[in-house]
Parts: C-alpha cells; sequence; structure tokens
C-alpha cells in the first residue's frame, strides 16, 4: 500500500494499493516520475513517519540520499512542505499537531518516488506498509 501526498498546488493525501512505477495519476493529471541518476535507482532516501505522542501519523519527513538534485529542485517548487536542512523535507498533514520526535523514528527504507505533472503539480508517493490501516484512513477521510 503506498501513500500519494499532492504537494503542489495544494496538499492532498490519497492511499492507492497499486502504481505503475513510471506514472501516477492524481485528479484525473497523469504525473511522471521525476528522473534520478541511472546508477542510484528509485531510492530518495530513508523516511519517517510523523507521529503525536498517541502514536497518531501526521506528517513524514524524507531524508535525501546523495544524487537527487534534480527531485530537489522539483521540492523548492512546491508550496507544501519545507526544508528544515538541506538534505531533509518535511511535510506536515496537520500544520497544527504536535510532533513527538521520539515517537517518529521509523527510518523507512522502501519504495520512496517524486512525481511532477505537465500543470505543475508535484507529489511523492511512499511505501505506506508498515503505517496501520486505521491510521491510513484517518488521513483521507
Amino acid at each position: 500500500m503506498y501513500l500519494v501526498i499532492q504537494l503542489a498546488p495544494s496538499l492532498l493525501l490519497d492511499v492507492r494499493k497499486n502504481d505503475s512505477p513510471g506514472s501516477i495519476s492524481f485528479e484525473g493529471t497523469a504525473l511522471q516520475e521525476v528522473e534520478a541518476p541511472s546508477d542510484a535507482g528509485l531510492f530518495l532516501g530513508f523516511y519517517d513517519w510523523l507521529r503525536t505522542s498517541d502514536g497518531r501519523v501526521v506528517g513524514v519527513e524524507l531524508t535525501f540520499h546523495d544524487h537527487r538534485d534534480a527531485i530537489q529542485h522539483v521540492l523548492e517548487t512546491v508550496s507544501v512542505g519545507r526544508w528544515i536542512a538541506p538534505d531533509i523535507f518535511r511535510v506536515l498533514f496537520d500544520e497544527l499537531a504536535q510532533v513527538d520526535d521520539d515517537a517518529s523514528v521509523d527510518q523507512e527504507f522502501s519504495v520512496s518516488r517524486c512525481y511532477k505533472g505537465p500543470d505543475g503539480r508535484v507529489a511523492l508517493l511512499l511505501d505506506a506498509a508498515e503505517v496501520a490501516k486505521e491510521d491510513l484512513d484517518a488521513l483521507i477521510r
């Protein structure tokens, strides 16, 4: 199961069971994967699900691996999320939530991809297999 996070033009969340590795469709718009260097594969970096003290998922923090300049450039154009370090991008799904750093240490190394559409839409796709179904359901209701 994957969580698709649209970052531009606004924040939208969707859960997908299957998606083509090359493209996804979000609200009727086809987005293409932002190309990474061929030797780097599809691994953007590791990510942590940001959680509250009661374990509720309220965001994600992506720590980029080397050679992600093209993807970082795309993320610099989005209106959602912010850079908290040169290689760390944070997206909060609930801006008012208090993130508990001790509860937010998943360090997922699974599928993480960045997509861009012809209309400027930008989205991240992250493997959400380790997130409980009820947490995912709460995010997209």
